[in-house]
């Protein structure tokens, strides 16, 4: 029966035509309260003690359209009062209401966080879960993201939990950090590790944050056998490593924990700019990428982006015709300045400021007697004479049309200039990630930290500070079996670009006798 159940959900659900927003309806403080109350003095409610808990909040709502009451009580019973929220689901089933949607989502959740505190799903609990997630169905068959999110909430509760893969492929990208976190969780229950992989694989494509549970629930997962912590371990820091993830404190915290469980020494540390630990003394290796990687980058880029993502739809065949004529004739270059975002440092709109600012950029590397080359569009024109005139004596300008996208432009110059080109913009270029073959996304990463200088200040004299590129790998990183793992203070962990970490753990093998 709960098979049976279980496919009607997922072979109705339809990836919706919009995005919804809708989220989850925050406790006011005075009616969490009132309801923790009635709570405290009838830990078994009977269902007149609900209805008059219903009708006081009803009172003390100054706006009752705005509130969905049951969900607010059930939100109360997060997450260890999974008793009491069933006994009101029950009361709301022999009432004959129709729950809202909003209501049948948080009921899910509900048993969620109550399975986080350790308290046993039953088999009629499962039954319950399914049962819900077709009055879901029924209420709407095209679920909106967070209503997806809750169904998948649910499944991974059940004996068919990888039903929610369906799911989890059909919701918008952008909801997804908490459903991967579930359906990981689930999978490492099942020891199952393609599917974690896989999951985790998806999940840095597709997300900017990953939650801390991921990897606290992997990290237990390296525990549950000795022989191969080591291992284990070592696989997850290596992805975290390769895919620029910073991890949070709780992480962290937990990582060292489990490394002191198995005799490993671990201490906070620093890293200087140069690359060295302030801890071990080992200095963390180059962020170099060789010949044959620069070549194969630019092979790629050349191929198959700036052709595949159809330049055409960003410019126009007369455009890039005259481009490619111009840069052939004037570069290679030294550096590549990205105009428009230089000028548009620190929200700054004021066209004098702007270009201030930029024309100081292009002094600042033409007193290091390099050649240099702006990128920017033809609104630029209208800047004030004297600083355009400036960077057109000093610096070989290309201007796209205002309706053209100039950052395949940029990095054409870049990368056709060669392997020692450096580049200036605070720019991550994140959209231009995903076009890469999985093998080359880390290469363009390491290429952009080694070459990419940022606005960083300007002063009141008109001084400019640039953060420079930098001179070893910033992430995850095992040396002479030593592992460096940076962190930083943040409800979850993060995908970070080019900056300096500043925050890191430290672990060596203890020596025997020690």
């Amino acid at each position: 029966m709960l098979g049976s159940k279980l496919s009607k959900i997922v072979n109705n659900f339809v990836r919706p035509n919009v995005r919804y927003s809708n989220k989850f309806i925050q406790k006011d403080k005075t009616e969490h309260t009132l309801i923790r109350q009635t709570l405290d003095k009838k830990p078994k409610p009977t269902s007149s003690d609900w209805n008059e808990l219903r009708k006081k909040l009803m009172l003390s709502t100054a706006n009752k359209s705005s509130i969905n009451i049951d969900a607010t009580i059930l939100r109360s019973c997060f997450p260890d009062r999974l008793d009491v929220g069933q006994s009101y689901w029950k009361y709301l089933k022999e009432s004959g209401d129709d729950p809202k949607s909003t209501t049948l989502i948080v009921l899910l959740e509900m048993y969620y966080r109550a399975s986080k505190t350790g308290t046993a799903i039953t088999g009629n609990d499962q039954l319950d879960i399914i049962d819900i997630c077709e009055s879901l169905r029924q209420k709407s068959p095209a679920f909106d993201s967070t209503s997806a999110e809750g169904i998948i909430y649910g499944l991974v509760l059940t004996a068919d939990w990888r039903r929610s893969l369906e799911i989890l492929d059909s919701i918008q990208i952008s909801s997804k950090p908490s459903s991967y976190s579930a359906v990981i969780q689930r999978a490492l229950q099942e020891q199952d590790e393609h599917l974690v992989w896989k999951l985790l694989d998806d999940m840095v494509t597709d997300c900017d944050e990953i939650q801390n549970e991921v990897f606290i629930s992997y990290i237990a997962f390296c525990e549950r056998n000795a022989e191969t912590f080591t291992e284990n371990i070592d696989k997850m820091l290596t992805f975290i490593g390769d895919n620029r993830i910073v991890v949070s404190t709780v992480v962290v915290n937990e990582i060292q924990r489990s490394f002191h469980k198995f005799n490993y020494n671990c201490s906070t540390a620093t890293v200087s700019k140069q690359g060295t630990c302030q801890s071990c003394r080992k200095r963390l290796r180059d962020i170099d990428i060789t010949d044959d990687e620069f070549k194969n980058l630019s092979n790629h880029f050349f191929d198959k982006i700036f052709i595949e993502e159809n330049i055409f739809n960003k410019s126009t065949p007369g455009e890039l015709k005259s481009f490619i004529a111009f840069f052939d004739e004037t570069g290679p270059y030294h550096c590549v300045i990205d105009g428009l975002n230089v000028g548009y440092f620190n929200q700054t709109f004021n066209p004098i400021a702007q270009s201030k600012l930029l024309a100081g950029v292009v002094k600042h590397f033409v007193n290091q007697k390099k050649s240099v080359l702006v990128i920017g569009r033809k609104h630029m024109t209208r800047w004030p004479k004297a600083n355009m005139d400036y960077i057109r004596k000093h610096a070989n300008l290309f201007l796209t049309e205002n309706s053209s996208q100039d950052d395949l432009f940029f990095l054409y110059s870049t990368l056709k200039s060669g392997p020692h080109t450096d580049f200036v913009t605070n720019d991550v270029m994140r959209d231009h990630t995903l076009a890469w073959d999985k093998d080359l996304k880390t290469v363009y990463r390491r290429w952009q930290e080694q070459h990419r200088y940022k606005v960083r200040a300007i002063s009141d004299y008109g001084r400019i500070t640039f953060e420079d590129p930098v001179k070893f790998d910033m992430n995850a990183q095992q040396v002479d079996g030593c592992w460096h793992i940076p962190f930083e203070n943040g409800s979850h962990c993060t995908l970070k670009e080019n900056y300096l970490r500043k925050n890191w753990l430290c672990v060596s093998k203890q020596r025997p006798g020690k």
